[in-house]
């Protein structure tokens, strides 16, 4: 068999390694390339943007993007393994950047996860208004108050198919222990 990034094709990734990558490659960086783009966007338009709001809600979304993916694939082998060592990573990140305690920062995932299931698997969510309320709810919470219908659509589609990508991943990823 061959290898591949240090490990041989068709062999499990650790748990601890799928959490990490998940984290580092998904949440991190998708949350400065929104933030810097958001940035770029509201700044010149909004005088109430804030962009560290936008970015602690941003990473709360993807953190919790990860968490309802992994809770809907944990039939599969060591997906919770994977799941808690995630948890681990943003809570820590949490209380480093914000000083949220444990239950703070799982109370404020839990939420993000609940609004991300109404407008990824509510059956509203291939209706045009439904993504455009939830939008612009989503933007008002930091001080936008946006008002391009095709603007809002596209926030609500970047959110589901950011949901797909996690999905995906850990369709195909053939996770291990440890």
């Amino acid at each position: 068999m061959s290898s591949h990034f240090g490990r041989t094709l068709g062999s499990c990734t650790p748990a601890s390694r799928v959490a990490v990558n998940l984290f580092v490659h998904f949440v991190l960086v998708g949350e400065d390339k929104a933030t810097n783009e958001a940035i770029e966007h509201y700044s010149a338009v909004h005088e109430s943007f804030d962009k560290e709001a936008f970015r602690r809600k941003t990473f709360m979304y993807l953190v919790a993007c990860v968490v309802v993916a992994m809770s809907k694939q944990q039939s599969k082998r060591n997906v919770l393994l994977a799941l808690d060592h995630f948890r681990y990573l943003a809570t820590q990140t949490m209380f480093s950047r914000w000083r949220l305690s444990e239950t703070d920062a799982a109370g404020a995932i839990i939420q993000a996860a609940e609004s991300l299931r109404t407008l990824c698997f509510n059956p509203l969510h291939i209706n045009p208004s439904f993504a455009f309320d939830w939008s612009r709810a989503w933007l008002s919470e930091i001080g936008v108050d946006e008002t391009s219908s095709a603007l809002l659509v596209q926030i609500a589609q970047d959110w589901k198919e950011m949901m797909i990508f996690v999905l995906d991943y850990l369709d195909q990823a053939k996770i291990g222990g440890g």
